[in-house]
């Protein structure tokens, strides 16, 4: 039986199928940063692991807002994800988290050779993204992307 998908269950589906996003944040007006993170959904937020000494963990407890991207090569399709972060340094949290990571990847990888985060000095702390809005757009034949929007 193939039932049809509801906008949030794609959403969902493309989340939990991708390992890594962009985590845009704002440094100061006017200036944006960048960095490869990898991501896990739990419910409707998504979370990653960072360390307090890096720019992004620095600007993102300045500027809460954030912006993840996703790109899937092979389908043509671009996730953005709008959110506010906050931030929990609770060592059993941190090991939840490096666990639901090594479900994703399947066992693929080692993943202290995987997470950048794993390789480098410094408190590790676990960012969660309180997710605003979903734009998933798969673009197809026809040239105009198919968009799901969702807002929370």
């Amino acid at each position: 039986m193939n039932e049809k998908l509801t906008d949030q269950e794609k959403v969902f589906s493309f989340l939990d199928t991708h390992n890594v996003c962009v985590v845009s944040t704002v440094r100061k007006p006017n200036e944006v940063d960048a960095a490869p993170v990898y991501f896990v959904r739990v419910d409707n937020d998504l979370y990653f692991l960072t360390k307090k000494l890096t720019q992004k963990y620095k600007n993102m407890e300045l500027y809460k807002n954030v912006v993840l991207t996703i790109i899937d090569e092979e389908n043509i399709q671009v996730a953005s994800i709008k959110g506010e972060v906050s931030f929990n340094d609770n060592h059993e949290l941190v090991n939840e988290m490096i666990h639901k990571f090594t479900i994703k990847l399947n066992g693929k990888y080692l993943l202290h050779q995987v997470l950048p985060a794993l390789k480098h000095k410094g408190e590790m702390t676990v960012a969660k993204v309180v997710v605003k809005s979903v734009l998933l757009r798969t673009y197809i034949d026809n040239g105009f992307p198919e968009e799901i929007k969702i807002e929370y």
